[in-house]
């Protein structure tokens, strides 16, 4: 039981990793593009400057948007689907894409 956990652990742990490792190397190589072909192009330093920079704004943009947890605001209610005793099951539409969503909503008291 013991050795089937360590497992499970080790290989969650080595995806999770391989994936970020992947990542960083994607990364990587797009700088590395990104720097050639601003050469190719006769850049002066300073459009260079401009051009990493909106690039690292637009990652940050990027990055802020994926920590960003959902709220009752990112759905709208489509319908009650069921209720029960601590609450409701909700039909929603994910405005985000659009696409349908089955949500609880819980009475914590």
């Amino acid at each position: 039981m013991t050795i089937e956990k360590v497992e499970a652990a080790k290989n969650f742990i080595e995806q999770r990793y391989s994936k970020m490792l992947y990542q960083e190397k994607q990364k990587k190589e797009y700088w590395e593009m990104l720097n050639k072909k601003m050469e190719s192009l006769g850049l002066s330093n300073a459009q260079q400057t401009q051009i990493k920079n909106d690039v690292t704004h637009e990652e940050a943009k990027i990055l802020r948007e994926e920590r960003k947890k959902l709220t009752i605001y990112d759905f709208k209610s489509l319908k009650v689907i069921g209720k029960g005793a601590f609450g409701e099951v909700r039909l929603c539409r994910w405005l985000k894409t659009g696409e349908p969503v089955a949500i609880k909503k819980l009475k914590k008291s």
